[in-house]
């Protein structure tokens, strides 16, 4: 038997009953501190740090989402119904200034479904040539921003220049209180 055997047998001898069950708690208990204790300390820890960077985006979110333009906000830039006369007139500067002549319109009151909206379209042939035309629309669109042009038909005359387009818009407007 050798020297370390020797002294480690000497000392548990000597140590009695109370003083083994006491060696043999503390090894237990260094034991659970390295295999239990130990990784939840350190669980906890990164659950703590993921927790403050929840936090931190959850703020970072919130700032920027009170700067976010809002579903009110998207109705307010559309005009009252009784815009409608003077839209219509900017038809017709736009086909006058284009020297265009408007044959005949149709028009059609609609619900959006969905939205709070209305949508008015416009059905207009006009007769005149491409770039007459280009300009027409041109003018329109730049100043109805409301209008969104939906249908486009072109028929060309075989023995002249002359284009008849049969346009549809539909211009929106907000829903009446």
């Amino acid at each position: 038997m050798n020297n370390a055997a020797f002294w480690l047998r000497f000392t548990w001898q000597r140590l009695g009953r109370p003083g083994r069950l006491g060696l043999i708690l503390v090894v237990a208990s260094l034991g659970v501190w390295l295999f239990k204790v130990l990784p939840a300390e350190r669980e906890a820890a990164s659950v703590s740090s993921q927790l403050v960077d929840a936090q931190r985006e959850a703020q970072r979110q919130a700032s920027t989402k009170q700067g976010m333009p809002t579903l009110a906000s998207f109705y307010r830039h559309f005009p009252d119904i009784a815009a409608v006369p003077d839209d219509l007139a900017i038809f017709n500067d736009a086909a006058e200034q284009s020297d265009l002549a408007i044959v005949e319109s149709q028009y059609q009151l609609q619900e959006v479904p969905g939205l709070k909206l209305q949508r008015y379209q416009v059905s207009l042939p006009l007769d005149g040539d491409y770039p007459a035309l280009r300009g027409f629309l041109s003018k329109v669109l730049q100043r109805l921003p409301h209008a969104a042009l939906d249908e486009v038909r072109f028929e060309r005359d075989e023995q002249s220049d002359v284009v008849t387009a049969r346009l549809r818009f539909s211009l929106y407007y907000k829903v009446a209180k």
